[in-house]
């Protein structure tokens, strides 16, 4: 971790990390079976502040 100047939110390393993270979660909740997708994607989709 540097001591430099953060200019934007995106150079913190736990935006960066965080971010990484939601997306994960994104890819994982479109594997969901067809018929359950609602009804646990939703909610996952909301925690992972997508």
């Amino acid at each position: 971790m540097g001591n430099g100047v953060v200019r934007r939110h995106e150079d913190l390393e736990v935006y960066q990390v965080a971010f990484e993270a939601a997306m994960q979660i994104f890819e994982l909740s479109r594997k969901f079976p067809v018929k359950e997708r609602y009804s646990l994607t939703e909610p996952t989709i909301a925690f992972s502040a997508c």
